[in-house]
C-alpha cells in the first residue's frame, strides 16, 4: 500500500506553541515521553510558517487567480526544498562548511554556530534546520511529491511572459475548495508522521513550532479534534533569553517591541478560542507543581497521567535570569515594557 494512502482524520494532534524561548521544546520532549504520543521532529516548519501548508491553503482557497495561485504553489515548493536539509543550498559550499565543522569538533568539541555562518555568508541560501533529514529524505520527498500531485491541477511547462518577465513553469491548482485543500493537507501530514508513530507505537503526534499558538485557528480547522498547548514563560526571562541568542536581534528595544506585539496577538487568540481546544500553561508551574500541572495537562489532552516514562523533568535553574542578565536601569525598562503582559499571565512586577 502506498505510504500516502488517503487517511481519515483519525489523529488528534497536539500543537505546542508560544513566543519562542518559552518552553515549547521541553514541553514537546515531555509529551514525547508519554506512551501514546510521539514528537516526530522538533519544529516542523512546513505547517504554519510562511510559505508552508497554512499559506498555501489560505492563498488557494481565496479562489482562482492564476498568478497568485502559481506563486503560492511555487513558494511552497521552494520552502519545502529550503528546509529539506540543513546548511547551504550550494553543494560545494555546504561540503566545505560541514567538513570544517567536523574538523573543528574533532579538535575542540565545538562547532561553528550556524547563525554566525549564516550572517557571514548572507548572500548564499542557508537553512538552520533540516525537516527532510529528520524525517528521512526519501520519505519526506515522496510525501511532498504526493501532496503537490494532489494540489497541482496543471503545470504549463511552456510558461508565460508577464510584467516580471518569463514565468516558467506555471502551476495551476487542482481546486480552490477549502475543505478539499484541508483534506489534502491532513493526508500529507498524517502520511509524513505515520512512520514515526508506528516506530514509537504512538496513537498520535505533536509538533512544537512556536508559531503554532499564533495560528491556532487554522490548526484547529485543519484538525478539529486537535489541541493547542500555549506555553508561557515569564516575559522578562523570554526577553533575556532572546537577547543572548546569536540568531536574534541585538537591539533590546526591538526585541521588547516585537514581544509586546506578539503577546497581544497571542492573548487575542487565547480569548477567542474555547478552553477545551486551546489552553495556556506556565513553564514555571511545571517545575514548582509538577504533579498538579501533569494532572491538568492530561485532563486537557485526554491522556493517562501514568503514561509518562519519567525521563523529562522541568528545571527551575533558568527562572529569574533576567535579574542577572540586565542592569538595574535596563531591568526597569524591561519591566515597564512588559508589565501589562506579565500581569495578564500572573507574573508579579
Amino acid at each position: 500500500m502506498d505510504i500516502y494512502t488517503k487517511m481519515k482524520d483519525e489523529f488528534s494532534p497536539i500543537f505546542v506553541g508560544g513566543t519562542g524561548r518559552s518552553g515549547t521544546t521541553i514541553m514537546a520532549d515531555y509529551l514525547n515521553s508519554h506512551s501514546s504520543l510521539v514528537a516526530p521532529i522538533h519544529e516542523n516548519k512546513l505547517i504554519v510558517e510562511e510559505s508552508g501548508v497554512r499559506s498555501l491553503v489560505e492563498s488557494l482557497s481565496r479562489g482562482y487567480d492564476y498568478k497568485g495561485n502559481h506563486y503560492a504553489i511555487s513558494r511552497f515548493i521552494s520552502w519545502a526544498n529550503t528546509i529539506r536539509t540543513p546548511g547551504f543550498r550550494n553543494k560545494t559550499l555546504n561540503f566545505l562548511y560541514r567538513g570544517t565543522n567536523r574538523a573543528l569538533y574533532s579538535i575542540t568539541k565545538k562547532r561553528i554556530p550556524a547563525a554566525q555562518v549564516c550572517r557571514a555568508f548572507s548572500f548564499w541560501d542557508f537553512s538552520l534546520i533540516g525537516v527532510g533529514t529528520s524525517y528521512g529524505i526519501s520519505h519526506y520527498d515522496s510525501c511532498v511529491e504526493q501532496f503537490l500531485a494532489d494540489v497541482i491541477g496543471e503545470t504549463d511547462a511552456y510558461g508565460i511572459v508577464d510584467t516580471e518577465g518569463l514565468i516558467k513553469p506555471v502551476y495551476s491548482p487542482s481546486t480552490s475548495d477549502r475543505e478539499e485543500l484541508l483534506q489534502h493537507s491532513r493526508n500529507f501530514l498524517n502520511a509524513l508522521n505515520k512512520p514515526k508513530m508506528l516506530e514509537a507505537g504512538a496513537q498520535s503526534w505533536c509538533d512544537d513550532t512556536p508559531l503554532n499558538a499564533l495560528y491556532a485557528h487554522f490548526l484547529l480547522e485543519l484538525y478539529p479534534t486537535g489541541k493547542v498547548v500555549h506555553m508561557v514563560r515569564d516575559p522578562r526571562d523570554v526577553a533575556a533569553s532572546y537577547s543572548e541568542k546569536s540568531w536574534a536581534s541585538s537591539d533590546l528595544e526591538l526585541i521588547l517591541n516585537r514581544l509586546k506585539r506578539q503577546y497581544r496577538e497571542l492573548i487575542k487568540v487565547e480569548e477567542s478560542l474555547p478552553k477545551q481546544s486551546f489552553r495556556s500553561f506556565r513553564l514555571e508551574d511545571f517545575a514548582y507543581e509538577p504533579d498538579i500541572q501533569k494532572s491538568e495537562l492530561c485532563s486537557f489532552l485526554g491522556l493517562d497521567t501514568n503514561g509518562f516514562d519519567g525521563s523529562v523533568t522541568f528545571e527551575a535553574a533558568s527562572f529569574g535570569r533576567w535579574k542577572k542578565k540586565f542592569s538595574a536601569n535596563v531591568a526597569q525598562i524591561v519591566e515597564r515594557q512588559l508589565s501589562e503582559v506579565c500581569a495578564h499571565f500572573g507574573y508579579r512586577t
